[in-house]
């Protein structure tokens, strides 16, 4: 199911692997994405074990 942005309304595609086997196959998107929202969320740079938790976390979706 492809969800859309609120303030935009452009498309966004599911995070979970399981739905969208591309999600994170590009170590430059997901380094962007990870920026982005560690930024947007923390207020900081996640280190590196947040980062891969939480992309373990998604893989197991």
């Amino acid at each position: 199911m492809t969800g859309r942005h609120q303030r935009t309304g452009k498309a966004i595609a599911p995070m979970a692997p399981s739905v969208n086997p591309d999600r994170y196959t590009d170590p430059r998107k997901v380094a962007k994405w990870l920026k982005r929202n560690c930024k947007w969320t923390f207020g900081r740079d996640c280190t590196p074990g947040e980062k891969a938790d939480l992309l373990q976390w998604l893989s197991n979706l």
